[in-house]
């Protein structure tokens, strides 16, 4: 199950990257041929500012103004996870892994040691899950975790899902 859930949310974030890249690229080619009918100036389209094509500036259709509200609903339940619970994943996904990766004691991984502190401090769980799956054999540990932590990660899986739709549903996808 675990091997499935490491699958799933690699894939997962392949796919959002390459999603946020494609958003970047459609985003530019809108600007680059609509911009002038929206009296977008063109220091926008040069600088690649996107936040000049806000929510006010093109009214987008109902059904993503329903999946945004549906988002923001999940994301306000996120809010409230059970500190319990956020100290498991630092016990069992962060702190290891710290003292793994730690540049004071490995040199030669101080990017991942920064990129996994990015993860944790940013609450990126499906990040930490990664790191932590992919680490487990230099930890000589095997990986257990509690229904919890499953349903914590079921519920960011859906965020980044909603995400990901929630892009590909803007006006110059």
């Amino acid at each position: 199950m675990i091997e499935k859930y490491y699958h799933k949310i690699k894939y997962l974030l392949l796919e959002y990257k390459n999603t946020l890249d494609l958003d970047s690229k459609y985003m530019n080619e809108f600007l680059q041929k609509y911009g002038k009918d929206l009296h977008i100036e063109e220091e926008n389209i040069a600088e690649n500012n996107m936040e000049s094509l806000s929510e006010e500036t093109i009214k987008i259709d109902t059904t993503q103004e329903q999946q945004e509200q549906q988002q923001q609903q999940i994301s306000d339940t996120d809010i409230n996870i059970c500190p319990k619970i956020l100290e498991k994943i630092a016990k069992i996904f962060y702190r290891p892994l710290a003292k793994l990766l730690h540049p004071d004691k490995n040199n030669n991984k101080s990017d991942e040691f920064i990129e996994l502190n990015t993860a944790y401090h940013t609450s990126d769980y499906l990040t930490l899950f990664l790191f932590y799956y992919e680490k487990k054999l230099e930890l000589n540990t095997k990986i257990t975790i509690s229904v919890d932590i499953v349903n914590l990660l079921e519920k960011e899986i859906n965020k980044k899902e909603n995400e990901i739709n929630n892009i590909k549903n803007k006006i110059h996808w």
